[in-house]
Order: structure tokens, then C-alpha cells, then sequence
């Protein structure tokens, strides 16, 4: 069991993982009054500087704005329930694949494949994505926050 855990935890990246708590984190702030990165890099224990970047990204992705100057800082920039899991995980990593050839952009056949439309692997894993991905979009940042409410 736990090389699963492993091989899952594989599947998110540390970027993605600290892109989603730091939106959990600026989620939880009602007001939506601007945080300053280092709060956040403190509380959340991330590395700042990896913070700022990711941060960043968020920014351009839309989901968070800025403001500059002494009560400057991060704030999101919609609603947490408008805010799926899967847009935030495209905009930090890109594309989500478990295998080349059922990649949505430039498949290709595997090399030990010798045909894509006879493989039970691929078959298997392209279900198995599916419904990763309708999981994903299906949950919002604020489901997320509720359940870490309730654990």
C-alpha cells in the first residue's frame, strides 16, 4: 500500500501541492484582504522563494490578484467555489497524463506498443484518466477547504 501512496503522491507535483495550499490558505481568509507572501510561505511551510514563483503563475492564470505597497500581498481573484482543482493543476503543470499515447496534445505510440488502438493498457489508464480529470474539475477550492474543516 504505501508504494501507492508514493507513486501517487508522484502524480502531484511538490509545485501543484504547494500552489493548492496556498490557495487553501488564502481561501480561509474571508475578507480577502491582501496576505503577504512570507505569511503565507511561514504558515503553510513553504519555501519562499518557490513561493513567489508559484504565486505568480497563479496570478497570470487568474486566480489570484495583487496589491503593492505596505498592506500589499496576495488575495484571490474569484470565488473559491468557482475555482476548480483541475484548472489550478493546468495552469501550475500543464497537461495531465498517465501515459504518452493517451496524451491530449502530440500522442504517440509507446515503444513497446505495436498498436494504439489494441492496447488494453492504454485503454485502461485512459479510463483510469478520465476519471481522474472529472474528479479533479468536478472539485472546487472551496470543497477543499471544507474538508480540511473537517478532518
Amino acid at each position: 500500500m504505501d508504494i501507492w501512496i508514493s507513486k501517487l503522491r508522484a502524480v502531484l507535483t511538490k509545485k501543484a501541492f504547494y500552489a493548492l495550499k496556498a490557495l487553501i490558505y488564502l481561501s480561509k481568509n474571508e475578507a480577502n484582504h491582501p496576505i503577504l507572501i512570507a505569511s503565507i510561505a511561514e504558515e503553510e511551510r513553504i519555501p519562499r522563494k518557490f513561493l513567489e514563483a508559484i504565486l505568480l503563475e497563479l496570478r497570470h492564470g487568474g486566480f489570484l490578484a495583487s496589491k503593492k505597497g505596505v498592506n500589499g500581498g496576495y488575495y484571490l481573484a474569484k470565488d473559491p467555489r468557482q475555482l476548480s482543482v483541475a484548472e489550478v493543476l493546468q495552469v501550475i503543470d500543464g497537461t495531465f497524463d498517465y501515459l504518452p499515447c493517451i496524451a491530449k496534445e502530440k500522442a504517440f505510440r509507446c515503444e513497446d506498443c505495436i498498436s494504439t488502438k489494441v492496447c488494453s493498457i492504454r485503454e485502461l489508464f485512459a479510463k483510469l484518466q478520465n476519471i481522474t480529470v472529472s474528479t479533479l474539475a468536478s472539485a472546487s477550492l472551496s470543497d477543499l477547504v471544507v474538508a480540511e474543516h473537517s478532518i
